[in-house]
């Protein structure tokens, strides 16, 4: 007579099928987090050049500098000052959340916009990456982005 219960060979090939499972689950949910990282990274990047071309007007011409080691982006109003700016905005995409950022080989860009908002500078290109994930974005020389 048999009790209720599974044998050890059943359990055995359950945690196998489940192990397996869990693997590629957790694969994938790695490569989402990586992908919404670089996301998020890349639209906080847009979102202070956005502001530096519409502050521009407003006060007499913005800039954005990025430095690409640290994944530090500073955009200010007016002409750039070392020291400190009361209109500094700064954010660090590396300790935030994770990314690389690369532009080309200069380890240091300084944006400029004009008192139209227009930009005074050759057009560039940005890559985020995170993992296997990687994002980018190009501005053209009049500030304009293209997200890709």
């Amino acid at each position: 007579m048999r009790r209720g219960g599974h044998t050890l060979l059943e359990l055995t090939a359950g945690l196998a099928l489940l192990s397996i499972m869990v693997s590629l689950g957790a694969a994938r949910w790695r490569h989402a987090v990586d992908l919404l990282a670089v996301t998020s990274a890349r639209e906080a990047l847009v979102r202070e050049l956005h502001w530096a071309r519409a502050m521009a007007p407003l006060a007499g011409g913005a800039w954005v500098e990025i430095v690409p080691d640290s994944g530090l982006v500073r955009a200010g109003t007016g002409e750039r000052r070392e020291g400190g700016d009361p209109g500094l905005r700064e954010t660090r995409l590396g300790e935030r959340w994770g990314v690389a950022l690369t532009a080309g080989t200069t380890p240091r860009v300084v944006l400029r916009f004009d008192d139209l908002g227009l930009g005074v500078a050759a057009s560039r290109s940005f890559t985020l990456s995170r993992g296997s994930r990687m994002r980018g974005l190009a501005l053209s020389a009049y500030g304009r982005v293209r997200r890709w």
